[in-house]
């Protein structure tokens, strides 16, 4: 079946650090809109160390629900709320430290070319090696401290950790994926190669600035495609749903309410 030949493809799949002009346009999107904003939210969940991980984790029974941050990692306590939401409607969610404590400096951004931005990334951007053991340890903590449910789990991304929960979406056991303000240029050919490898049905998020478009041809062409969402926000800035996101303005919260609503509403018909 098309859907076997795909994933038979995909077990010797390896992405390619993105193309220079790919690099120049995640970067540009990314540096574009602005500064991380500061926020006095307080999360509800609580932090579990798991080997060399920080694990945030929020709600209890349900589907598990894994969030990779943006680059500024737990930082800002925006990614938090999102998480709290969607545990709110019956998932188990948990946000991963990828980062080990260590995301991009505040007080070098935006990135100069001495900060060697894309060197620090680059490995960051390999979900098999190095971002794969963290979710998987995530859904194990989720399942033996919050009674998440067995079977299949979600994955929802933010910016570059958009780009990363594409690749997630390879693996058998995810159900559903999420990309909210992509960073697809940090991939090989903008994501394709990740689309292509996609098993499961994607909700994709673009926010101004954000390429999804050659993601979005791929995914079309998918058995499962009209079980995927394309929800632009072209008014918001890349980061809305993230650590960019001011969620004092009214007009940032209803688009972060209705992104959030798109994914709960993916996890709930997919997620078994």
């Amino acid at each position: 079946s098309y859907r076997l030949a795909q994933h038979k493809s995909c077990f010797v799949f390896k992405h390619i650090f993105g193309r220079t002009s790919n690099k120049k346009m995640a970067s540009e999107s990314c540096c574009a809109a602005g500064i991380p904003v500061k926020s006095d939210y307080v999360p509800r969940g609580s932090r579990r160390v798991v080997g060399d991980t920080e694990i945030y984790h929020v709600g209890s029974g349900g589907a598990p629900v894994v969030l990779i941050m943006d680059i500024f990692g737990f930082s800002f306590p925006q990614v938090f709320q999102v998480a709290d939401r969607i545990a709110d409607s019956g998932f188990a969610v948990g946000v991963p430290d990828i980062f080990r404590g260590s995301p991009w400096p505040m007080d070098k951004f935006p990135p100069k070319p001495e900060d060697n931005f894309m060197e620090w990334i680059k490995p960051k951007m390999e979900y098999l090696t190095q971002i794969k053991p963290d979710v998987d340890a995530t859904v194990s903590l989720l399942r033996t401290t919050a009674g998440a449910k067995e079977g299949k789990y979600g994955v929802i991304g933010f910016c570059a950790g958009a780009a990363l929960a594409l690749q997630a979406g390879a693996q058998a056991d995810v159900g559903a994926v999420g990309a909210a303000h992509p960073a697809f240029g940090l991939l090989s050919d903008g994501g394709v190669s990740a689309a292509e490898c996609l098993q499961c049905p994607v909700a994709l998020l673009p926010a101004k600035g954000d390429d999804v478009e050659k993601v979005h041809q791929v995914v079309s062409t998918k058995p499962f495609a009209g079980k995927c969402v394309l929800k632009e926000f072209r008014q918001q800035v890349h980061g809305f749903m993230a650590a960019r996101g001011d969620w004092k303005d009214p007009l940032v919260t209803a688009a972060a309410a209705e992104g959030i609503e798109v994914f709960v509403k993916l996890m709930q018909e997919n997620l078994s």
